[in-house]
């Protein structure tokens, strides 16, 4: 980072192994998004286990290590938590780390 293509880079790099392992392809993720260096799965599975598996063996970047959590009813996603409500309806809220102060780094 503190390089200008820095971003481009990173994503042209996490793009060329999503697009690698046919991610997009697979009957049991719905959705796979991505910024820059943290990843996000919709999954079908059976339970938290088999998720964080199937997306631990599919998804492998070169010389990285990608430390996937899994849950059946909250994830929280950069600065926000997606659930599902009683409805089974996607939702989300916004996500503050605990000791976010709401300060600008200049």
């Amino acid at each position: 980072m503190g390089v200008v293509s820095s971003l481009d880079l990173a994503n042209l790099y996490g793009c060329f192994f999503k697009d690698r392992a046919g991610v997009h392809l697979h009957p049991d993720i719905p959705f796979y998004g991505r910024y820059i260096d943290d990843c996000f799965g919709l999954v079908y599975a059976k339970d938290e286990l088999s998720a964080k598996c199937l997306l631990e063996n599919l998804i492998i970047f070169n010389n990285c290590t990608i430390e996937w959590s899994a849950s059946d009813s909250y994830m929280t996603f950069l600065d926000m938590t997606l659930f599902f409500d009683k409805n089974k309806t996607p939702q989300w809220h916004p996500y503050r780390k605990l000791l976010n102060y709401f300060e600008c780094i200049p």
